[in-house]
């Protein structure tokens, strides 16, 4: 089944929505690097506990509402945090829409 690249974020009850926001807001001026790629793009932030479980929080939420995209978390204990967006060219387009 292909779903739809459409974000939803009526998906996410107002309390989701709320928190969301937070984290988005707080993950913006966290972010060290964003690398853009064809279907996609990689945010690269400081390797430390709390933004490590604030994107892991995000990832949780963003898979409700935007359940086409492929989310992935690379932690190593030496290394910078990497999150990386990816999905059809579309799904670029409409993340990009969205100031991401």
């Amino acid at each position: 089944m292909k779903l739809p690249i459409a974000c939803n974020f009526g998906a996410l009850n107002p309390n989701q929505q709320h928190r969301y926001k937070e984290i988005q807001n707080h993950l913006k001026k966290a972010v060290l690097r964003t690398d853009e790629f064809s279907d996609g793009y990689s945010f690269v932030y400081p390797n430390e506990d709390e933004v490590i479980v604030t994107l892991t929080e995000w990832i949780l939420l963003e898979r409700l509402c935007c359940p086409f995209l492929n989310l992935s978390l690379n932690i190593r204990s030496d290394q910078p945090v990497t999150l990386t967006l990816s999905g059809s060219e579309a799904a670029k387009k409409g993340k990009e829409e969205l100031g991401l």
